[in-house]
C-alpha cells in the first residue's frame, strides 16, 4: 500500500526552474545539465533581451535568434535536439532514454562581428509520469485548437474574398452589358443616319438628272 502510494505521487512530479543568465551574441554556447527519466517531459519557455548601450535599457530584438541543442551524454554526446528559434518562443522535449541531457543555448545575429549583450530568461517545467502524458496531451489540444482557429480565420476570409469577387464580377457584367447596349444603339443610330445620307444622296441626284434632262 505504502510503495502503491508513493509509486501515484511519483506519476505526478513537476519540477518548476527559472534562470536567467547574460551572454553575447555569435558566442560559446551556455549550457545546463538535466537528468531525465524515459519520457519525462521538459517544457522551456525563453525571452531574450537585448543591451542597447545607447539607452542603458534591455530591448527585444526580433531579428535575434536563440539556437537550442540538447545531448544525450550516456549516448556519447549523441544530438537529439537542434533548433533555432525566435527570442521569444518556447519548445518541449520528451526524452527517448533515460539519463544525462546537456541543453544548450546561443545567440545568434545576422553581423558575425556582433557581440551584444544578451540577457535569456528561463522557464523550465519538467514532468514525469502520468503528468508528462497530461501535459503533453494538453498542449497537443491546444495547438489542435489554434489550428482550427487559425483554420477557421482563413475559411471567413478566403469566404470573404469570394463574396467580394462575385461582387465585381457581378458589377464588371452589368457595366459590360451598359456598354455593349449602348455600342449597339450608338451603331443602329450610325446605320439610320447612313441610309437617310444615302436616301438623300439619291434623291438629289435624280432631280439633278432631271434638271439636266439627262434622264
Amino acid at each position: 500500500m505504502k510503495f502503491a502510494l508513493i509509486s501515484s505521487f511519483l506519476a505526478f512530479i513537476v519540477h518548476v526552474e527559472a534562470l536567467h543568465f547574460i551572454f553575447h551574441e555569435n558566442s560559446e554556447p551556455e549550457c545546463f545539465l538535466f537528468d531525465l527519466g524515459k519520457d519525462a517531459l521538459l517544457s522551456e519557455k525563453h525571452s531574450a533581451w537585448e543591451y542597447e548601450s545607447s539607452s542603458g535599457k534591455w530591448v527585444r530584438d526580433d531579428s535575434l535568434m536563440i539556437e537550442v541543442t540538447i545531448d544525450e551524454l550516456f549516448d556519447n554526446n549523441h544530438r537529439v535536439y537542434h533548433h533555432k528559434m525566435a527570442p521569444f518562443s518556447e519548445f518541449q522535449f520528451i526524452a527517448q532514454e533515460g539519463g544525462e541531457h546537456k541543453i544548450c543555448y546561443r545567440a545568434l545575429s545576422d553581423g558575425w562581428w556582433s557581440k551584444s549583450a544578451i540577457k535569456l530568461e528561463l522557464d523550465h517545467v519538467l514532468s514525469v509520469g502520468e503528468t508528462a502524458v497530461d501535459m503533453q496531451g494538453t498542449r497537443k489540444l491546444g495547438y489542435l485548437a489554434d489550428r482550427v482557429s487559425e483554420i477557421a480565420r482563413k475559411f471567413v476570409h478566403i469566404n470573404r474574398e469570394v463574396r467580394l469577387t462575385r461582387e465585381r464580377e457581378t458589377a464588371f457584367r452589368d457595366t459590360s452589358e451598359k456598354a455593349n447596349s449602348r455600342v449597339a444603339y450608338t451603331t443602329l443610330l450610325q446605320l439610320l443616319v447612313l441610309v437617310a445620307t444615302c436616301a438623300w444622296q439619291i434623291y438629289h441626284l435624280k432631280s439633278f438628272f432631271v434638271k439636266q434632262k439627262l434622264v
